[in-house]
């Protein structure tokens, strides 16, 4: 817990109390020589005009100044206005003071002059209203652009990269490319398939062929893929049979060259996310990990422009300060959105640097 220094509080407190009823009671003594003379009468309080001098001008500087000390929510130009107005507020309060007392001292006899302490007096309220619109207008402008600037900087950054994924075609299925094979291989002169029951022990050539189920036709373009498993034979049942002769068995090592170099079915097929098995259990297609991706990266046009607008603005850096978005389009003659991502860049390097 920091311990309050209650000494310098106390000093501060006097300070601004004195200094602030010295300096009220003299410029409004002053209104009063000017002829703000009237009073109003609000809530059963007779307030006077004259005390709307002081108010007026003090009330006018603590604005700037407060503007011109936020390094956090204004940026440079706008603070150096703040700071300009800030003075000129404690230059008419110091010269108001002044005049005052040196009236009421008799070292300045108004006389015929009156009219010029008059005019003098007259002017200060509408030339603090317009210097006050004009400083506020300038401050709000700053702080909107400030706000917009990283909602662009984070749109530029999620439309960077884009990453395209491929599906793989819905008309891929194992059961197919099976019942295709077949079709290709019933197909051939004189050649049945006979599919074993790999439940049951395998059995001679000769035995009862009525316990293997039956060849599975598709009505489809044949499609060369993979051979099975050398679990299957084929026989030469119709001819040898026609001629009273035992039927002998074929392996799939007597097949045809053509029908045994098959190209890779599966080499056009993209690879998917996760590994899917077909409906009738036939094939398990293992697939990959990870899909292919094509990283599509924008060109960044303003990247070259940062070491330039560091050089431009290094003194402002230095002292902490982020230029405005107007300053950097006039010196570094780009457009508002290039400006505003090297205000964001520039404001990143003051952080750092703090």
């Amino acid at each position: 817990m920091v311990k309050r220094d209650w000494v310098l509080i106390v000093a501060v407190v006097l300070v601004a109390a004195s200094t602030v009823i010295a300096s009220f009671t003299a410029q409004s003594g002053l209104g009063e020589l000017a002829g703000w003379t009237a009073a109003v009468n609000v809530f059963g309080v007779e307030l006077r005009l004259s005390w709307l001098l002081p108010l007026t001008v003090d009330a006018y500087g603590v604005g700037a100044t407060r503007i011109a000390t936020n390094k956090r929510a204004y940026s440079a130009e706008v603070r150096r206005q703040a700071f300009g107005h800030a003075l000129a507020a404690v230059a008419v309060s110091v010269v108001a003071n002044a005049v005052f007392h040196l009236i009421e001292a008799d070292v300045i006899v108004l006389g015929d002059t009156a009219w010029v302490l008059v005019v003098a007096v007259s002017i200060v309220p509408p030339v603090a209203l317009g210097g006050l619109a004009h400083l506020l207008s300038v401050a709000a402008r700053d702080e909107v652009e400030a706000v917009a600037v990283p909602a662009s900087a984070t749109a530029e950054v999620e439309t960077v990269t884009a990453v395209t994924v491929e599906a793989v075609p819905a008309h891929v299925n194992g059961s197919t490319l099976v019942a295709d094979l077949r079709q290709a291989l019933s197909e051939m002169p004189d050649s049945t398939i006979v599919e074993k029951d790999h439940s049951e022990p395998a059995v001679a050539a000769g035995a009862d062929r009525h316990q293997s189920p039956e060849p599975v036709e598709v009505h489809a373009p044949p499609v060369p893929e993979p051979v099975p498993a050398a679990s299957e034979s084929v026989t030469n049942d119709t001819r040898e049979e026609s001629h009273g002769h035992t039927p002998s068995t074929r392996t799939v090592a007597d097949l045809p060259q053509s029908l045994t170099a098959v190209p890779d079915p599966f080499a056009g097929v993209p690879p998917q996310l996760e590994p899917s098995r077909d409906v009738n259990d036939d094939i398990l297609t293992q697939l990959d990990d990870e899909p292919p991706t094509s990283d599509q990266v924008q060109p960044d046009s303003i990247a070259p422009l940062y070491p330039l607008a560091l050089s431009a603005f290094l003194s402002d850096v230095a002292g902490g300060e982020v230029p405005s978005v107007r300053t950097i389009k006039t010196t570094m003659n780009v457009g508002t959105d290039n400006a505003r991502k090297l205000r964001t860049y520039l404001g990143g390097l003051v952080e750092v640097t703090r």
